[in-house]
């Protein structure tokens, strides 16, 4: 009995397995991928309204759009005092999203090859992205990239767009990390006025916090020029 279960259990594990390519009409047009800032659930407040404002204009444009929340601990560094950031915490944290986006963006490309990607980071998800994009060839259909709030900010690095206060000479609060040269292009960098994260200058958490409660009217042109594009 046991030798006749085995055949028909890898049958069933191939048939599930997910990196299968399906239907071109059961894949959406874009996929829009949002990573939380630490200690966020869900997209957070920040990514969530940037991903809604995509999804609504991507959908009055006649287009197909699936969203989803990027799956990883985001870990909170207010519970920690900040002392994640020194005993490890904090890296693995991002370490397991960069893997987890990496493993998504693999997923997405094998089984819906047509299908573009819109990326939206805020704080450590921010960072995530990032990290990840550095770590992969130029393979994905990435559509946009929106970073919010991005602790490692890097204010020398030219061809992407930015939002935010223009007079920020400092590198993020953890330092500059560059971002790869193939998604330069479809990316945009947002550090509100006051926000000491992002822009390095400074103990300004709540400017972190609140400086994003409108930052999709701010990268709505810059989505619509993405949108016409697909």
């Amino acid at each position: 009995y046991a030798q006749t279960m085995i055949p028909a259990l890898v049958l069933t594990l191939a048939l599930l397995t997910p990196f299968q390519t399906v239907p071109s009409g059961d894949c959406p047009d874009l996929f829009v991928i949002g990573a939380r800032g630490s200690g966020q659930i869900g997209y957070g407040q920040q990514v969530g309204d940037v991903v809604q404002g995509i999804v609504t204009d991507a959908e009055r444009n006649g287009l197909t759009v699936d969203d989803v929340p990027l799956d990883y601990p985001a870990i909170s560094l207010a519970d920690s005092f900040g002392l994640a950031l020194f005993t490890g915490e904090y890296n693995r944290s991002v370490d397991t999203g960069v893997d987890a986006l990496s493993t998504r963006l693999d997923e997405i490309r094998t089984t819906c090859p047509s299908t573009r990607v819109a990326l939206v980071g805020y704080s450590q998800g921010a960072q995530v992205i990032k990290q990840s994009m550095l770590g992969r060839p130029p393979i994905d259909r990435i559509q946009s990239v929106i970073l919010l709030g991005d602790p490692t900010r890097d204010v020398i690095q030219s061809g992407l767009a930015r939002l935010g206060d223009p007079s920020i000479i400092n590198p993020g609060s953890l330092g500059a990390v560059i971002i790869a040269d193939h998604i330069r292009p479809f990316a945009v960098d947002v550090c509100a006025v006051a926000d000491s994260i992002c822009s390095g200058a400074g103990i300004n958490f709540q400017g972190h916090i609140d400086g994003y409660s409108d930052t999709y009217s701010q990268v709505a042109p810059f989505v619509t020029d993405r949108l016409s594009n697909l």
